[in-house]
């Protein structure tokens, strides 16, 4: 007989598939006490005379052609089928005398067939499915009928069942005697065959939906084949109990043979996987089988193999589990602990629940046997789940651990990171005092340094250039070249500490990019033509009168650099400067080049041409090269201005600069004020000038230079000196240096001599020191002031602004600016 019938049940899934490595701390005890109690509740009491009950094991069997035979119970009218195939079977089974008034009752044990009973002709039950579409299931194969006692004849009392003939009908033995008896019995059966099993399959299809739910949140592969294996076992130990038919005829027995398939191979390769048994094709075998079954079935019904067929698919599955409890008790050996070995015997008595059942379905005696297969799953499933909370326990102690590791590293890190925190600090406390001594340092030598410098300069400007020899002139012509070279070069040193101490503020203003670049090319083209180069000035049309709003000193200093350091490192042909408008309404911009046709930048260099005395091509620096610092002076000055200045070059050809700034709208610019004239000798000559300064050297070289433009000077290194040395009339204008030693300044020693004669004169400060602080005292002051070294051309035309700026009567003073070459 065919297991992929009605009667077929499901296949032990090997509850063996626990891991030891899972089973450190089982306690098993809860698996055997379920499996106690199943045993119990399962094994069926046996009908006993003496309970009354009289078991018949014998029919006469009628075929619609009248033939009559007598056959044993249970019965399988259909196999094989009789020629030619009837449409009903007919049972008649005569039942024994009964005592009188007895409340008998029918019992059979199963009934799998569609038809009708009848006792003594009175119709007892009618045909479960009418229509034969599907035979029979679960409690609808248990019959218990009361047999009424007005029914019941002296003798001569008959059953007859009258049956259609399905191709796996059959009736099995019927028990008459009390009907209470009957019904115990009935319920037992009920419990064993129905309830129990079902019970089973809820339970293990609930923990089958537990592990997908881990499957879907982690993404395990042991968990996917554990909800796999405990779904379809479920489902499986359904489909025979479920009294409404999910599929009917063949179909039914050939779906549960496949599901049956896939209950082996899930819960096989789980267990191989958990016992590290790594055996990849193995497992690709047992899917190929599960996979195989249902075409494998189909072809046997196709030749009328289908029983043989059956038997050997379940003889793998049989073979696949057999391999499963090997991997078990083959870990429980290695182990051997209590865990280890409850699963491995929890697998053996699943393994041998299969075997019983499958050689039950092979006995034609039987036609719904006790299956013990569905209940191999209550020692699995609390031993599955007692694994799941040691699990759990496992899982949440070294949860703690990780956590309290994780604490004490956090601390250290945190205790590291606070070092690190106060390390930075430290670092961060020793720049600022790096730069405040940096600061320091460059304020005294902005001081010191000029100082020397400074009375070089008015030194060689009060030397006249009358009556010197040729050889002459041109030494003094080159010791002002080289004095020129000397103050650039403080000039940019100074400068990039200005920058970066913050003392330099933007001071913005709308001004016409356009006149810059005409001013510029007409300062440089005396260079250009000496070294033998074209400069060159392009601008786009409508581009002249366009107006940008930045800080005209500071982008004059940025386009200036620029332009010398194309004419620096260009030895032949020409640099050009161009003004070009782009982008289109709110977005239009001005866009100014500085193409040169030059040496060019190397790739690797190009990042490197704004860091500080950086040159490139690593040439040595000279006079004419400087210090490399323009560069670096044009970035910080366009950080500052919220420029953006790109770079473009290809070694051998030249390079380009670009800058770009935003086009405002603006009214029109007022013409500019003609600049008082400093060739004007009227201007200063016969101005009697007070001159404060402690420095011996450049107090004679300021006297040597006054007196050659024409002014009278009374000179001290403070106030009292000053008023002593200038006896009668005020002095015009005050030719102040800021920083006197002894803590006195410029200001302290102008305020002395302002106290003494009641009113105020014109002030020009001369300093050499630049710090934030310093220029926003002299602004405070509305003041003029010039930086040290100071060129005898600038400090002429400064003190001429300064005295034609004064109202008529000489005291009151404009705005305060700083005056630069």
């Amino acid at each position: 007989m065919s297991p992929a019938t009605d009667r077929s049940r499901p296949m032990a899934a090997p509850a063996a598939l626990l891991p030891a490595r899972c089973c450190a701390a089982l306690r098993p005890r809860g698996a055997w006490v379920l499996l106690l109690w199943a045993a119990t509740l399962l094994l069926p009491a046996p009908v006993r005379a003496e309970d009354g009950v009289q078991r018949i094991a014998e029919a006469e069997r009628r075929y619609d052609d009248g033939s009559v035979v007598r056959v044993p119970l249970p019965d399988w009218p259909m196999e094989p089928p009789p020629q030619p195939v009837p449409a009903r079977v007919h049972y008649r089974v005569a039942l024994p005398p009964m005592p009188p008034g007895c409340d008998c009752g029918l019992r059979v044990q199963s009934l799998l067939a569609n038809g009708e009973v009848r006792f003594n002709g009175a119709l007892l039950r009618t045909a479960v499915n009418p229509q034969a579409a599907a035979l029979p299931r679960g409690v609808e194969r248990l019959v218990l009928l009361p047999l009424p006692a007005a029914l019941w004849r002296l003798q001569g009392n008959e059953l007859e069942f009258d049956l259609r003939a399905q191709p796996r009908a059959s009736l099995a033995a019927v028990d008459i005697g009390p009907l209470a008896v009957l019904a115990r019995l009935h319920r037992t059966s009920v419990h064993a065959m129905v309830i129990g099993p079902a019970l089973v399959a809820a339970v293990v299809g609930t923990l089958g939906l537990v592990m997908l739910w881990l499957w879907v949140r982690q993404r395990e592969p042991l968990s996917a084949l554990f909800a796999t294996g405990a779904l379809a076992w479920a489902i499986n130990t359904w489909m025979p109990l479920s009294p409404w038919p999910p599929l009917g005829g063949r179909m039914y027995a050939l779906v549960w043979e496949s599901l049956y398939g896939v209950v082996v191979a899930a819960f096989t390769a789980f267990c191989l996987r958990l016992a590290r048994w790594r055996w990849p094709w193995l497992e690709r075998a047992l899917w190929a089988v599960a996979l195989l079954a249902l075409p494998a079935m189909v072809a046997g019904e196709a030749l009328h193999l289908l029983d043989e067929t059956s038997r050997l698919v379940r003889g793998l599955y049989l073979a696949a589990v057999a391999l499963a409890v090997v991997a078990v008790v083959r870990a429980a050996w290695r182990w051997r602990n209590g865990s280890s070995i409850a699963v491995a015997v929890s697998g053996a008595v699943a393994a041998a629940f299969g075997v019983r059942d499958w050689i039950n379905d092979l006995d034609y005696g039987q036609n719904h046997p006790l299956l013990l297969t569905p209940y191999a799953a209550l020692p699995f499933a609390a031993t599955m789940l007692a694994v799941l909370a040691e699990r759990y326990v496992a899982t949440s102690r070294e949860r703690v651990q990780l956590n309290r590791e994780l604490e004490a590293r956090v601390a250290a890190q945190g205790a590291e990171l606070r070092e690190t925190v106060a390390q930075m600090r430290a670092a961060r406390d020793e720049a600022r005092a790096a730069d405040r001594a940096k600061s320091s340092f460059l304020a005294v030598a902005s001081h010191d340094l000029r100082q020397p410098v400074h009375a070089l300069g008015l030194y060689l400007a009060a030397m006249p250039a009358e009556g010197l020899r040729d050889e002459q002139a041109d030494v003094l012509q080159r010791m002002r070249e080289s004095l020129r070279a000397l103050e650039g070069q403080f000039d940019t040193l100074l400068d990039v500490s200005r920058i970066d101490a913050g003392a330099v503020t933007p001071q913005r203003g709308v001004m016409r990019p356009w006149e810059l670049l005409r001013r510029l090319a007409d300062e440089m083209a005396p260079q250009a033509d000496a070294q033998g180069l074209r400069l060159s000035l392009r601008c786009a049309r409508g581009a002249e009168d366009v107006r940008v709003l930045t800080d005209p000193l500071l982008f004059e200093r940025v386009l200036r650099n620029l332009l010398a350091n194309a004419l620096k490192y260009t030895r032949e042909g020409g640099v050009l400067l161009a003004l070009r408008l782009r982008g289109e309404g709110a977005d239009r911009r001005c866009r100014i080049d500085v193409w040169d046709s030059g040496v060019g930048i190397a790739p690797d260099d190009q990042p490197r041409v704004y860091d500080e005395f950086f040159q490139a091509g690593g040439g040595a620096r000279t006079r004419s090269g400087g210090l490399g610092l323009g560069l670096a002076i044009v970035q910080r000055l366009a950080r500052l201005l919220e420029l953006h200045v790109a770079l473009r070059s290809v070694p051998g050809r030249g390079s380009v600069f670009t800058v770009l700034l935003p086009i405002v709208a603006a009214p029109p610019l007022p013409p500019p004020a003609a600049a008082p004239s400093a060739d004007d000798d009227g201007a200063l000559r016969g101005r009697r000038i007070g001159l404060v300064e402690d420095d011996p050297e450049v107090l004679d070289a300021m006297t040597m230079l006054l007196a050659r433009w024409g002014c009278t000077t009374c000179a001290g290194p403070d106030a009292e000196a000053l008023l002593s040395a200038c006896g009668g009339p005020a002095p015009d204008l005050l030719l102040v240096d800021y920083n006197l030693g002894g803590g006195r300044t410029g200001p302290d020693e102008a305020a002395r001599v302002f106290a003494f004669l009641g009113h105020t004169v014109p002030v020009l400060v001369v300093t050499g020191e630049q710090s934030a602080e310093r220029v926003g005292e002299l602004q405070r002051l509305g003041w003029r002031w010039l930086s040290k070294p100071v060129a005898a051309q600038a400090l002429r035309q400064a003190l001429v602004e300064a005295i034609l700026a004064a109202t008529p009567d000489g005291r009151a003073v404009r705005g305060a600016q700083e005056t630069t070459t």
